[in-house]
This record gives structure tokens, C-alpha cells and sequence, in this order.
């Protein structure tokens, strides 16, 4: 029941042959294209291509149904790839030469079947949010998709990864969360391996290339530091801290939650410490079951990886494609970037001399504005607060609180975990410090290196440098109302200072000083010892198969029976809030926004007489046995008249429940 909805194994060939497709499609692109080395081009070429199907597949998406708009646009990356390479000038370059990376595949392999394993077995960062996309995109579900939990709210985020999870969903017969699952293994081994490509040519050597995407997928915060620092001082410090989220559901305070499990739901067998996670820079290992951030960052090492290596004119077109992409997948990061690219198009121009840099920086800056128009128009964040300042004063509010920014009334560093941490007293630095880990102390660097590409020239360098430093000081001044989503800069602008350090901790290592050598490592040890601790935890899911948090076997029964089977636009009534969209790829009405349930909602659960049901929009109802006995008698006698149907059933032996799907469309209303 976890893996296959179909029981179809012609699905998976299906599947194997549409990815192999795709990646075929993005290596003649790049083969033709860009100037990479041989070693480089299969790896590089795989992830393009998949991000150009994402791309086209959501366009697609709005005139031809799943999973037809998904083959399209394999179709169209694998013939654009095959005329591109066909066409080249170097086509007739020896091909044995780009497979011989048998290394990295390998390496890619087993990340691919190390993260799925550990995504199967934790079901943590909001799963319901992530299997509801999948399931309703790869049901056809319009796009851009609606709020999940109400179609009378626009919803703006980034949907680009629970695309691509719909994709592996609708063409391998995949239920909804071995979807995702194999969604997360599949990016986030390409990110890692592309770092890996990325490393090489900043460092120069393939040691520091393998350093380089260790640290990608392990650095993190020092939060674990505290536990050294004696009690009172971590007391007084943390005094008039107020935590949010799970770091107030872990403990009452923050010395107390230090020696504690971190209070989530859907974690591994063997909890994970809250000292070990964090909440601004978390280990990548643990930030890709999210999902979306492997997207997100897979974009930008490609950016970092073709970029300076375009040979083609048409290359530029594959380049906007990627940026357009970027800001369906990770819209913060996007706007970052971009303002990134504006200051350093400014400074290059502004110089005398360098031509050439000149005439880069401006092309560069073309295409990224004509990549901001399309992100306005393809759906996410962006078009969905566009329009909804077109429609200003029109039904249809946010399903994701369109929140706004305001000033912070005291500069704070802000932490998902330990809320924000006041500039003002010294005791809360401290824990900012400590918080944000050694990625800070690599900031001089960082910017040394951007000021080292503005001296020669390179933009993309500078944009990446320049945007940053935006990302870290943005969220100090500014708040926005669902604060603990503004880490997202800080953690961009973390990994970007490790990134462009790496070139410069290479020279250092290089230059044989001790002291240079001894600092590297004992900061990278520190950087890399809470992502290793919270390794060792996720990998104890390795052995076991969950579905989701309240999504038991025989909900998966019933959805193998019932998926994609109602009508477009059916409404669901469930007695969990977004449970009924994952299994049967219809939308329901029960919140407003993803944190705050609609009273209606929950007046109906309380009392769901069929008549009221139904006059509240709902054709169907999906009931667990909990909540039929706990029904008033009035109405689990309304559900026993004839005008209901009984779609499906499914009988659990065990002490989950029994499961129906009912039909109330012939009832009347009232």
C-alpha cells in the first residue's frame, strides 16, 4: 500500500522512460549549448532537463490535463535536446567521453536511494500540504492550483517541486506520498551532485569538490554549543525568549528543551534532538524532506554551473527558462537573486572599461527581466499577489495569508524555533550567535569574494554575492507575518556565504600554514557535527514505510479505490482537515488559511446531518469510524437514507477503524 496505486509494474517502465526522456533531452542542451567538460555534462544535463519539463509541463498544464501535459513535455526536452545536439557544430565530438562520470552517477544513485529511504520513513515539514499539491496536480486539479483546503482562496506558493511530484505520481501510478518521497531522492541527489560539479571548479580539485557537497548537505546551525555554556548564563540569556512552533511544544523554555527530543510529529524512531536541529540554517539532509528547497537550490548551482560556460545564443533562452523556473520553485531566493543582479549590473556598468563585462552584465540583466515577466504570469507567489492587487476588493481572499512586511520595532536575527532574538540585549546576540553557527564568521569572505568579481568583471559572482547580504539583512529590519517563513533568507544567505568561500578556503588549505589548516578544520567540524548527529537519527526510518501523520494503511486502501474517481470539482467533507484531498484528488472547504479552520468546517464535523452537508457545497463525505460513533444519532441516521450511495469501504481488523466514502449528491438540501 505504500508504493503503487495502480499495481501496474508497466507504470514504472513508463515512469523510467519519461525521466530518461527528460534527461536525455537536457544533456543535448548542454552538450550543444554550453562549454562543460565531458565529466560534467551528463549530470548537468539530466537536472536541466528535468527542470525545463517542470517548466513546460505547468504551462501546458492550464489547456491539457495530467498526465498528457506531463508526456508533452518530455517529448518537447527530449526532440529540443536531440535537434540541439544534431544541429551543433561538435555533435561528432566523441559521446564515450560524457559517460564516463560512472562515478558520480553512482554517487547519485545511492543518495537518490538514501534520501527516498529516509523521506519514506519520516513524515515531517508539512505533509499535508505537500501530498494535497501532489494529489490534486496529478489528478488535474487547475493550475495554478487553489488553496488546498478551500477553492475560494487563491493560494500563493511556490509550487514548482509538488509539480514534478505529480508528474512522478500521475505517469508511474505512485501514490501521492511515494511520489513525493521518490520526488525529494531524485532533487535532492542532483543538487548535491551538482554542488559537487560546482566544487571542483572552485576549489580544483576533487577533494574539495566532495568537501564541498558534504558541507552543502550537512552544514548547519551551532544551537548544539549551548549545551557547553554553563546553565545560568543559557538561562538569563534566553529569559524573555518567547519560542514558537515546535520549539514550544518541545519545552518550556530553552534550557530545558536543550536536553530534550524535538517535539514533532512524523519524526524518525530515534527522536531528534532539539540541540542538534535549528531554526534558521538547517541541515540539508533534514531541510530536503520539505521538499521545495531541493528545487530551489538545484536551480541556482545550475545557474552557477552553465552560466559562465554558454556557447550558443540560444543558450540565453535556456538560461531564462532556468531563472523562470527558479521563481516557481523558491520565489524568495528568485527575488533575492534578482536584486542581486540589478545592484551588480549597476556597479558593472558604472565601471570604465571591460566592454565585454559590460555587455554581459546587461544581457544577463535582459534575460532576467524577461524571466520576472514570465514568473509574474506562470502561476505561484508572484502571480498570485499580482493578482490579487488586479482584483483589489474582489471575493477570494488568500489561502496562505498574503501577509505583508512591516519594520521591526527592534532589529532582531529571527529563528523558526526561538522566535527573535533582539539586537538590543546582549544575552540574545549571544544565542543569535550561536544560532546562525560558523557559516557567520565566513561573511568577510563571502564579501571579499564579491568584491573580487567586481574587479573582474563577473556578474553572476556579484549578483550571488550582492543578493546574500540582502538575504541576511533583510529579515534583521523587516517582519513579515508569517515571520518564521523570513528565515528562508537568512538560510540563502548562509549557504551562499559558504558557496563563496570555497574558492578562498582552498587557497588557504592550499598555502600549507598550519594555523589556515587547523582553523578550517576545526570550523568545518563545527559546521558539519549537528548535521552528522541528526543524521544518525533520520537514518533510523531507514527499516519502516509511513504514509503520512494520520494517514493510516487502510486510508491508502481506500484511496487506491476512490483516487481521481469523483468528478472534477467534487468537494469532499472530512472529519481531518486536508486527509479527503490527498486520497481522492478533490478539494474540500475547511480553512482558510493554512493554520486558521473555518468555523463552518467545524460546525459541520460536530454535527454532519447530510442535509446541511449538502447545503454547504459538499457532495461527498469521507468517514473514519471514530468519528461516526461519535456523531449525533441524527446523523448517522441521515447518512442511513437511501438517496446516500456508498462509493467505497475498507475494513481495518485492527484499531485504526473502518473507512466509507459516501455520495450525497442525490440528497437535498436543508
Amino acid at each position: 500500500m505504500y508504493w503503487s496505486l495502480t499495481g501496474n509494474p508497466l507504470d514504472l517502465v513508463a515512469l523510467t522512460a519519461f525521466l530518461a526522456a527528460c534527461m536525455v533531452g537536457g544533456w543535448g542542451l548542454v552538450h550543444a549549448g554550453f562549454r562543460l567538460p565531458a565529466r560534467d555534462r551528463t549530470l548537468a544535463g539530466a537536472a536541466l532537463g528535468l527542470v525545463i519539463a517542470i517548466w513546460v509541463a505547468n504551462l501546458l498544464g492550464r489547456w491539457i490535463p495530467s498526465p498528457l501535459s506531463s508526456w508533452i513535455s518530455g517529448t518537447i526536452v527530449f526532440a529540443g535536446g536531440l535537434a540541439a545536439w544534431w544541429t551543433a557544430d561538435n555533435r561528432k565530438l566523441r559521446l564515450h567521453m560524457d559517460w564516463r562520470a560512472w562515478a558520480m552517477w553512482a554517487a547519485v544513485a545511492v543518495m537518490t536511494f538514501a534520501f527516498f529511504r529516509i523521506g519514506r520513513g519520516v513524515a515531517i515539514f508539512d505533509d499535508r500540504k505537500n501530498l494535497s499539491m501532489i494529489s490534486l496536480l496529478a489528478a488535474g486539479g487547475p493550475i495554478p492550483p487553489p488553496f488546498y483546503m478551500n477553492p475560494d482562496f487563491l493560494f500563493p506558493y511556490h509550487y514548482g517541486f509538488q509539480l514534478f511530484g505529480a508528474m512522478l505520481m500521475r505517469i508511474g501510478g505512485l501514490f501521492p506520498w511515494s511520489a513525493f518521497d521518490l520526488a525529494k531522492g531524485i532533487l535532492g541527489a542532483l543538487t548535491v551532485g551538482l554542488s559537487v560539479i560546482w566544487g571542483r571548479r572552485a576549489t580544483r580539485s576533487w577533494v574539495g569538490a566532495v568537501v564541498v557537497g558534504m558541507v552543502l548537505l550537512l552544514a548547519s546551525g551551532s544551537r548544539w554549543l549551548l549545551l557547553l555554556v554553563p546553565s545560568p548564563i543559557v538561562s538569563g540569556a534566553s529569559r524573555d525568549l518567547v519560542m514558537w512552533g515546535s520549539a514550544a511544544q518541545t519545552a518550556a523554555d530553552l534550557p530545558h528543551a536543550l536536553g530534550s527530543a524535538w517535539g514533532i510529529e512524523g519524526g524518525p524512531p530515534f527522536p531528534l534532538p532539539f540541540a542538534f536541529v535549528n531554526g534558521i540554517f538547517q541541515p540539508l539532509v533534514l531541510y530536503l524532506q520539505s521538499g521545495p528547497v531541493s528545487l530551489g537550490l538545484m536551480a541556482l548551482f545550475l545557474l552557477l554551473v552553465l552560466y559562465p560556460a554558454r556557447s550558443a545564443r540560444w543558450a540565453w533562452g535556456v538560461l531564462a527558462v532556468l531563472l523562470a523556473l527558479w521563481g516557481l520553485a523558491a520565489e524568495s531566493s528568485f527575488v533575492l537573486f534578482g536584486l542581486g543582479l540589478v545592484g551588480a549590473s549597476v556597479l558593472i556598468v558604472s565601471r570604465r572599461g571591460r566592454r565585454q563585462a559590460r555587455s554581459q552584465a546587461l544581457a544577463f540583466l535582459a534575460i532576467a527581466a524577461v524571466a520576472a515577466i514570465v514568473a509574474m504570469l506562470q502561476g505561484g507567489t508572484r502571480t498570485e499577489a499580482a493578482r490579487r492587487v488586479l482584483e483589489s476588493g474582489s471575493a477570494g481572499g488568500s489561502g496562505s495569508s498574503f501577509a505583508g512586511f512591516s519594520f521591526r520595532a527592534i532589529p532582531s536575527i529571527v529563528s523558526s524555533h526561538l522566535g527573535e532574538m533582539r539586537l538590543s540585549r546582549p544575552g540574545e546576540i549571544l544565542l543569535a550567535v550561536f544560532e546562525l553557527g560558523p557559516a557567520l564568521l565566513l561573511a568577510p569572505v563571502a564579501g571579499w569574494a564579491a568584491l573580487r568579481a567586481l574587479r573582474r568583471g563577473q556578474v553572476l559572482p556579484l549578483a550571488f554575492g550582492l543578493s546574500t547580504f540582502f538575504g541576511f539583512i533583510v529579515p534583521i529590519f523587516v517582519r513579515y507575518e508569517v515571520d518564521r517563513d523570513i528565515t528562508r533568507l537568512t538560510y540563502y544567505a548562509l549557504i551562499g556565504w559558504l558557496l563563496l568561500a570555497a574558492a578562498p578556503m582552498a587557497a588557504a588549505w592550499r598555502s600549507g600554514r598550519l594555523l589556515a589548516r587547523a582553523a578550517i578544520l576545526v570550523g568545518g567540524a563545527v559546521l558539519v557535527f549537528g548535521g552528522i548527529i541528526v543524521s544518525g537519527s533520520l537514518l533510523t526510518a531507514f527499516p519502516r514505510a509511513v504514509f503520512s501523520d494520520g494517514i493510516l494503511p487502510v486510508d491508502a486502501a481506500m484511496a487506491k479505490a476512490v483516487w481521481n474517481r469523483l468528478e472534477p470539482g467534487a468537494l469532499v467533507l472530512d472529519s481531518d482537515s486536508w486527509r479527503a484531498v490527498a486520497l481522492t484528488g478533490r478539494l474540500t472547504r475547511s480553512a482558510e488559511d493554512s493554520s486558521t479552520l473555518l468555523e463552518s468546517w467545524q460546525t459541520l464535523i460536530d454535527q454532519p446531518e447530510v442535509g446541511r452537508v449538502v447545503q454547504s457545497g459538499f457532495g461527498y463525505m469521507y468517514v473514519d469510524q471514530y468519528w461516526w460513533e461519535g456523531m449525533p444519532e441524527t446523523a448517522r441516521l441521515s447518512l442511513l437514507d437511501e438517496c446516500v450511495v456508498e462509493v467505497a469501504a475498507a475494513d481495518d481488523d485492527g484499531a485504526n477503524g473502518d473507512r466509507w466514502l459516501f455520495d450525497l449528491r442525490a440528497c437535498p438540501p436543508g
